[in-house]
């Protein structure tokens, strides 16, 4: 079973991550071509594992997951996938049961798991350096958050040639100013850099929330500056930068 989640977790994480233009674009990935992929991927299950109600089962809860972590205002299309997977799961065991089968697959199964994983773990580990690379030229990152829409607090970070200063501003009137040592300054880039943090999108935003949690993040670079911005609704490893850059990691 778990090569075939793969292929469909995989595709999934790797469709949705796309920065989609049109509504076009949105419609044929969401509609068409993800509920394809189930289709086709469960199929192929079937075939060589005749019907298995728990692979209806996985699939759904997995691509639910996703879906409620990278873009919770669809996390409803997973009821969807999950049809898909059935009707191929169901097509695959009628064909399972006429004695089809799709050769190799069975026996190539776990090369494929460890390729997968491999080339995942790979994919992951070089989008981490150019993050790291894209760190090391930052100058300056501004963390905002605010509470009911309104200022709760703001970390600033201003990186010089050896050292850092961070300065911590709960409201207008009272900032506290810190210098950051080799140390600390290393273990902020590094958690950033496995945060994939210089590759966030500009604008994370659910409008089903009114108000609730948001925060705004500016990025200076030396020679050009981005701005993200995120009104409940996170980028995966949001936590893990909010952590770094609050100071609770040192």
């Amino acid at each position: 079973m778990l090569p075939f989640l793969l292929a469909i977790i995989l595709s999934v994480c790797i469709l949705t991550a796309v920065r989609l233009e049109t509504q076009v674009a949105v419609m044929l990935i969401f509609n068409l071509v993800l509920p394809l992929i189930c289709l086709v991927v469960s199929v192929a299950y079937g075939i060589n594992n005749s019907f298995n109600v728990l692979y209806v089962v996985f699939v759904t809860i997995l691509i639910f997951l996703i879906l409620l972590i990278r873009i919770p205002l669809v996390w409803e299309y997973a009821i969807f996938y999950g049809a898909a997977a059935l009707v191929g799961n169901v097509i695959g065991m009628i064909l399972n049961k006429r004695n089809i089968r799709i050769k190799g697959l069975e026996k190539y199964g776990r090369y494929f798991t460890v390729t997968v994983a491999i080339s995942v773990a790979g994919s992951y580990i070089i989008t981490v350096v150019i993050s790291a690379i894209m760190m090391s030229q930052m100058t300056q990152i501004v963390y905002t958050s605010y509470d009911l829409g309104l200022p709760g607090r703001s970390d600033i970070i201003i990186f010089s040639e050896s050292t850092a200063i961070r300065i911590y501003r709960h409201d207008p009137d009272m900032s506290v100013e810190k210098e950051m040592n080799r140390t600390e300054i290393f273990g902020l880039r590094f958690v950033c850099s496995i945060a994939l943090f210089p590759l966030w999108q500009d604008s994370y935003n659910n409008p089903r929330t009114v108000c609730g949690d948001m925060y705004f993040i500016v990025r200076t670079y030396r020679d050009s500056e981005s701005e993200i911005f995120g009104s409940n609704s996170y980028p995966l490893t949001y936590w893990l930068f909010k952590l770094a850059i609050e100071g609770t990691l040192k």
